[in-house]
């Protein structure tokens, strides 16, 4: 039993740390050929023939359209490939891989050592890709999937998904009826027949699921259980550092899958299919939290994205329309995390224009005044309304033990009130 961390193993915890991090935030395209490989490593660690399709789409709300696809494709050709395959494994690849993980450390480790690693190591990483990336990813496919109707879908991501699903089931579907029915296709239709055949199956499940494509979306999505890739950096980070720092090896031999499936985005798991989306091609953070003032926060190769303002997830228009937010739009906004960042995206000044707030005390233009204001469901802020050299006047929320303005403006510079020598402007 492990009770005790030497000094060396505490000291390679910001390496671990930094590791995972770069894993979980990496926008580095991987390379499929080698995913494959990990597909059939992670099948096989978990007791399951390795599935024979393998496919790549772009975002995870593209998983569930491909899934929609390829489930219809495989129905219309039950007679030729067999049983349908469409149990989900994710419980054998991930459940059971993680239960017996946990229960094998934990007869090895000390809960205080546990609980040390899990603080300096695994919520570190936790806490950049799982709270604001993972998350958001999560939020935004849900908000797409209940918001978007059939014509949308189709035009921005529905084709994309189509063809890409096209070009990489259509061989593996006509390898696998050959492989299960021998030459008698071949022999008895033709490859002509068969691509007629095949075109036929594609023209069916296009009317089928495009029709319908909003509703099936939403359905699709309730029956999935997604395996999260890069963003399961933040646990998997736990476990690599007591394999490679404790002697752990054996124990976590059961996680080597999942672990190098952590080059890849989201995922789902079929008996014999998986689903793969590719990472994001961008992703901006300022204070390790999500950010962008200038597009998306998260971009995915084919335009899925999402939108944040200093870790807070936010609508798209606010930054690429923004004369669409006015101060009306931002105080009558629900969401209160969200309110408060339309409200900063905005600048307080012209929100406090639209609030009635109380001078506390108000010094020269270069100190400027401070103000007690009511946010509406927030309660009382304080805000220093100060005027700088280009003339532009500014709102700054501050402290609410600020009593001056000119304790406020000092601390906005991390200074005391004595410490403060503004110069007076003439």
């Amino acid at each position: 039993m492990i009770n005790q961390l030497t000094n060396k193993q505490i000291e390679k915890m910001p390496y671990y740390v930094d590791k995972w991090l770069k894993i979980g935030l990496s926008i580095e395209p991987f390379n499929e050929k080698e995913i494959k490989k990990s597909v059939k490593k992670l099948y096989n660690l978990a007791g399951l023939k390795e599935p024979n399709f393998v496919i790549f789409v772009d975002c995870p709300y593209s998983i569930i359209i491909a899934s929609i696809i390829i489930k219809n494709i495989f129905y219309q050709l039950k007679n030729k490939v067999g049983n349908q395959v469409w149990n989900q494994v994710r419980n054998q690849v991930w459940n059971q891989a993680w239960n017996q993980v946990r229960d094998q450390v934990g007869d090895q480790v000390g809960d205080q050592v546990r609980d040390q690693v899990a603080d300096q190591v695994g919520n570190q990483v936790w806490n950049q890709v799982r709270n604001q990336v993972g998350d958001q990813v999560r939020d935004q496919v849900a908000d797409q999937v209940g918001d978007q109707v059939g014509n949308q879908v189709g035009d921005q991501i529905w084709n994309q998904v189509w063809n890409q699903v096209r070009d990489q089931v259509r061989d593996q579907v006509g390898n696998q009826v050959e492989d299960q029915v021998g030459n008698q296709v071949e022999d008895q239709v033709g490859n002509q027949v068969w691509n007629q055949v095949a075109d036929q199956i594609w023209n069916q499940v296009w009317n089928q699921v495009s029709n319908q494509l909003s509703f099936k979306i939403k359905e699709e999505y309730k029956s999935i259980n997604f395996c999260f890739g890069q963003n399961d950096a933040s646990w998997l980070s736990f476990y690599d550092f007591f394999s490679q720092e404790c002697n752990l090896k054996k124990e976590i031999e059961k996680l080597n899958g999942l672990i190098k499936m952590c080059k890849t985005g989201w995922f789902i798991t079929y008996e014999n299919v998986c689903i793969i989306s590719r990472k994001p091609k961008e992703i901006h953070m300022e204070n390790k939290l999500l950010h962008n003032l200038n597009g998306p926060s998260i971009l995915f190769n084919n335009g899925f994205s999402i939108y944040s303002f200093r870790g807070i997830k936010i609508p798209s228009d606010w930054i690429e329309n923004p004369k669409s937010l006015t101060a009306e739009i931002a105080l009558g906004w629900n969401n209160i995390e969200q309110r408060r960042a339309a409200c900063e995206i905005l600048g307080w000044d012209k929100i406090l224009n639209k609030l009635n707030s109380n001078i506390i005390d108000n010094d020269n233009e270069e100190i400027g005044q401070l103000l007690l204001v009511n946010i509406p469901d927030s309660g009382e802020e304080k805000f220093l309304r100060v005027k700088c050299g280009t003339g532009r006047t500014f709102a700054i929320p501050v402290p609410p033990e600020m009593q001056t303005a000119k304790q406020a403006n000092a601390w906005t510079y991390g200074l005391e009130t004595n410490q403060l020598n503004v110069e007076v402007r003439t």
